[in-house]
């Protein structure tokens, strides 16, 4: 019993790393990610958000019915703005296609991002 307790938190941990291969290695492969694109953000509590990326570091969301602006930059396996109050740090994990996951570096924030090509919503 305590082998089968062991063999299933082996596979649970490769399960992990497999998922944990999933993520953007590097700065350029996150660029292409969000560069020239509009996400269609949805935070754990159910709240929308839509953002556009620039190519050249700018960027927009909405907030409350409101644009607002920033900037936005990427390192590694992470995108960084300040689209919010205060500039945050996001890795970045491929979900499936054209979504991914970002994790938060304080872990308070786990938005999940559907990207489209352009920026349909006229941010």
């Amino acid at each position: 019993m305590k082998y089968r307790a062991l063999g299933i938190a082996v596979i649970a941990a490769l399960g992990l790393f497999a998922g944990a291969a999933k993520t953007q290695s590097t700065g350029d492969e996150v660029r292409a990610v969000f560069a020239g694109k509009t996400a269609d953000i949805t935070h754990r509590n159910g709240a929308t958000q839509k953002a556009f990326f620039e190519a050249n570091g700018k960027a927009r969301i909405t907030e409350g019915g409101k644009v607002r602006a920033g900037t936005w930059a990427t390192a590694e396996n992470t995108i960084c703005h300040d689209l919010s109050s205060k500039r945050k740090y996001h890795a970045v994990n491929r979900k499936d296609g054209d979504t991914f996951q970002l994790q938060s570096t304080d872990f308070k924030c786990l938005p999940t991002c559907k990207m489209a090509a352009g920026n349909p919503g006229k941010l």
